[in-house]
Formats: structure tokens, sequence, C-alpha cells
């Protein structure tokens, strides 16, 4: 891969595309690793905890593989958006 004029992000959008299904995949993955073998009774510290927390109150004892699910399937919509726009653009 070339970068022109030093020029570090991605601009092919099928390369954006494909990033984000595979980021949206593996979020579904975290989230199934979270609903099998995550413990609901730990307590998250540091920086985002309190997004943690929050999640955790919402959905219950279920919540980070819910938020993680969250998160892997708009990714995988995104990623549908912009291929669906693509295909439209063709035509």
């Amino acid at each position: 891969m070339r970068f022109e004029n030093s020029n570090f992000f991605i601009k092919d959008p099928e390369i954006l595309r494909n990033a984000r299904l595979g980021m949206g995949l593996m979020c579904l993955f975290a989230s199934l690793h979270e609903l099998y073998f995550g413990n609901p009774e730990r307590l998250s510290t540091g920086r985002w905890s309190w997004l943690y927390r929050g999640v955790t109150e919402i959905f219950g004892p279920h919540g980070y593989s819910i938020f993680y699910l969250l998160i892997g399937l708009s990714f995988i919509a995104w990623a549908f958006i912009a291929w669906s726009r693509r295909d439209s653009s063709t035509k």
C-alpha cells in the first residue's frame, strides 16, 4: 500500500467496508465470549467504568454481552449500508 502525500488514512471504500464488517464480526464473537465466559459480578474500574456500570444497570447481568452485541450489529449495519450505497450508485 502506497501512502500519497504522507496520508495514513485509508480512502478506498472497499477496504473500509471490509474493516467495518470485520469489526462487527469481532464484536459479535466478543459478545458470545462475554455471554458464556463472562463474570457479571466483577466491577469495572478505570476510565470507562461509568459506561460499563450504566450498561450493567440497564441490561442486568448480561449487560456486557448485549453492549458488545449492539456495537457489532451497528458496525455490520454500517458496512451493509455502505455496500448498498455502492451498488445503487453504480446503476
